[in-house]
C-alpha cells in the first residue's frame, strides 16, 4: 500500500476512533446532568433523596474518570505517540470494581466466579473500560436471570466471560460482530450498544483477543483472552 494511502487510512481509523469514543462518552455525562436537574427541582431539599442522587452522581463521574483515562490511552496509541504500559495486575479487584459500576435491572443477579490470586499482563485502565463496557451491555440487554463474570487460568493465558441470560444476539448481527471485530475500520454497529469500538481497541492494544456470540440455551458470551502472570510466591 502506497505511503499516502496508508497514512489516510490511519488518520481515518484515528478520527472514527475519537468519533466513537465521544459517543461512549454521552452517557455518563447525561446521567450526571439529569441527576442535577432532579436535586434542582427540588430533591436537594429531601435528605434521603439527596443522599441518593449525589452517590449516583458520584458512580458516573467515576464511571467517566475511567472512560476518559481509557480513552487518552488509546488515543495516545492510536496516533503512534506511546503504548499502553503493560504490567502485572491482579484481576480480583478489576473484577469487583466493574460489577459494583453497574445498575441492572431489578431481579437480575450479578456473579463472579474467579480463582483467588490470578494475575494478567495488562493495562489496568483499559482492562477495567474494556470489561465494564461488555457487563454494562449484558446488563442493558438482560431483564431477568443473571449475568455473570467468569475467570479461568487457560495454561499461559486468562479467560475473561461475560455471560448474560439476556435476549441474545440475532444470527445477522451476531454474525456483523465477528465480522467487526476482527476489522481495524471503525464498526457500523449502530443500535447494537456494545460500545465495540472501546472494546475491540483495548483488547488489540493489550494483546489479547475477544470473541462475542450466543450462549447455548439463549443469551450473550462475550471473552476476552489475555496473557498470565504467574503469581510471586510467599
Amino acid at each position: 500500500m502506497p505511503k499516502r494511502e496508508h497514512e489516510a487510512g490511519r488518520d481515518r481509523h484515528y478520527e472514527d476512533f475519537l468519533k466513537n469514543a465521544a459517543h461512549e462518552l454521552r452517557t455518563p455525562v447525561s446521567s450526571i446532568s439529569s441527576a442535577i436537574e432532579v436535586l434542582q427541582a427540588g430533591a436537594k431539599n429531601d435528605p434521603d433523596a439527596r443522599d441518593r442522587f449525589l452517590a449516583y452522581i458520584e458512580q458516573a463521574t467515576g464511571q467517566l474518570e475511567r472512560l476518559l483515562d481509557a480513552i487518552l490511552v488509546l488515543a495516545r496509541a492510536q496516533s503512534g505517540e506511546e503504548e499502553p504500559a503493560v504490567s502485572a495486575v491482579p484481576l480480583e479487584p478489576i473484577l469487583q470494581r466493574v460489577l459494583e459500576s453497574v445498575t441492572p435491572h431489578v431481579g437480575v443477579v450479578l456473579e463472579k466466579d474467579s480463582p483467588h490470586g490470578l494475575v494478567v499482563a495488562t493495562n489496568p485502565r483499559l482492562l477495567e473500560q474494556l470489561l465494564a463496557n461488555l457487563v454494562a451491555n449484558a446488563a442493558k440487554h438482560t431483564d431477568s436471570g443473571s449475568i455473570r463474570l467468569v475467570v479461568a487460568r487457560e495454561n499461559s493465558s486468562v479467560a475473561i466471560e461475560v455471560r448474560d441470560t439476556g435476549h441474545g444476539l440475532l444470527p445477522a448481527n451476531a454474525e456483523l460482530i465477528k465480522r467487526e471485530l476482527g476489522r481495524r475500520e471503525s464498526p457500523e454497529l449502530e443500535g447494537l450498544g456494545i460500545g465495540l469500538t472501546i472494546v475491540r481497541e483495548a483488547v488489540g492494544a493489550l494483546g489479547g483477543q475477544v470473541e462475542i456470540g450466543p450462549r447455548a440455551g439463549g443469551g450473550t458470551t462475550a471473552r476476552v483472552v489475555l496473557p498470565a502472570v504467574d503469581a510471586p510466591g510467599p
